[in-house]
């Protein structure tokens, strides 16, 4: 648990809201306590919310639920849905590495996570759920985990191919299916209630 703690004081410090929880079972309970029936939910790509904590249904029953990954969208619908989710009251998504100085740090490819993160006046409220497995040192740990297991196990995951998806590290590629465009260090939240950094003591997603 000190690593968490370690990265709780320093998150705070740069003006997160951030709570600690012991498992998965905690957080998910907390989560769903937050969002009022009704509200509007949208979602980044995240195996942590979908798979480890399975609140995909759970937020169903609350209110409007935005997901792009529903089985049987089309790209036009899916992306449409992604437009929509920057205005929602309630924003649930992961980090691919939290530094211990306090940073989130985040690669995609279409930018919609990342916006919906960054975006002031994007979603109310965002979620940004993390296992203690994404937590490193600093900024070059977090690159380095990117490159050499989140964006990997993402691309095998989305059946893409790119090189890493071979050799199990970033290259570099300039494939079309590449998922490494876009780069996000939040470094300091304006607003110390829109964002709420949920670690857990658990190794949970990618």
């Amino acid at each position: 648990m000190s690593i968490l703690l370690e990265a709780q004081k320093a998150l705070e410090a740069n003006n997160f809201t951030c709570i600690v929880f012991a498992n998965r079972e905690e957080a998910k309970t907390w989560i769903l306590q937050q969002i009022p029936p009704g509200s509007t939910i949208g979602t980044g790509g995240s195996m942590t919310i979908e798979k480890d904590l399975n609140l995909h249904s759970d937020l169903d029953q609350i209110g409007t639920f935005l997901s792009p990954y529903r089985a049987g969208l089309s790209a036009e619908a899916a992306q449409e849905i992604r437009k929509q989710s920057f205005w929602v009251d309630y924003y649930l998504t992961s980090s691919n590495a939290i530094t211990l100085e306090g940073e989130l740090v985040n690669t995609d490819g279409s930018g919609n996570r990342i916006a919906s993160i960054a975006l002031q006046f994007g979603p109310a409220r965002v979620f940004v759920v993390v296992g203690r497995n994404k937590i490193v040192a600093d900024r070059a740990a977090a690159f380095e985990r990117i490159r050499t297991i989140a964006a990997p196990l993402n691309v095998k995951r989305l059946r893409r191919q790119t090189g890493c998806d071979q050799t199990g590290f970033c290259i570099d590629c300039k494939s079309p299916d590449r998922i490494c465009a876009n780069t996000l260090i939040t470094c300091w939240q304006k607003d110390r209630n829109r964002i709420t950094v949920v670690l857990i003591d658990e190794d949970l997603g990618f």
